[in-house]
């Protein structure tokens, strides 16, 4: 993976996280709220797994 790809992909994850958070908390979706909140912190945890798979694949192409 390209490094700029991973963070693109890891950058729009997070915002979207942050927006369902966000909308959650300004009753945006009240009959989504479970809903929201577990797919916002799936969100945060795909992002960061993104950003360490793309770490770990740097390491081996460097040998």
């Amino acid at each position: 993976m390209r490094k700029e790809k991973v963070e693109i992909a890891s950058t729009i994850l997070m915002t979207v996280g942050v927006l369902l958070l966000l909308a959650m908390a300004f009753e945006l979706v009240p009959q989504f709220e479970r809903l929201a909140v577990f797919v916002a912190v799936s969100c945060f945890v795909i992002a960061g797994m993104i950003r360490s798979i793309s770490k770990i694949k740097e390491k081996y192409e460097e040998k």
